[in-house]
């Protein structure tokens, strides 16, 4: 049960959600697929996350730069899909 509530948990989700948010948006056609089986090995290194998030200050930017990271020009798409599709309640 204690794992559930970990960090390594928290962001392995985010990282699922958001591959699977570009699954359907290439399903639509709006990522090409060869940029989607890259998509797919994308990965978030927990340590470079810490780091970056040392500087912003913010979960959701450290996450979004140490996928990027991991992937190179493709992560366009995984920026767009959480601009379009996160709403986390801060409150």
């Amino acid at each position: 049960m204690k794992q559930i509530w970990t960090d390594d948990h928290k962001f392995a989700l985010w990282l699922k959600v958001e591959i699977a948010v570009c699954e359907a948006w290439s399903e639509l056609g709006r990522i090409p697929a060869d940029d989607m089986a890259r998509i797919r090995t994308a990965t978030c290194n927990l340590d470079r996350l810490a780091e970056i998030l040392q500087v912003t200050h913010h979960d959701v930017t450290a996450f979004l730069a140490a996928v990027a990271e991991s992937l190179g020009p493709e992560s366009r798409y995984i920026l767009q899909s959480e601009a379009r599709c996160r709403h986390q309640d801060r409150g």
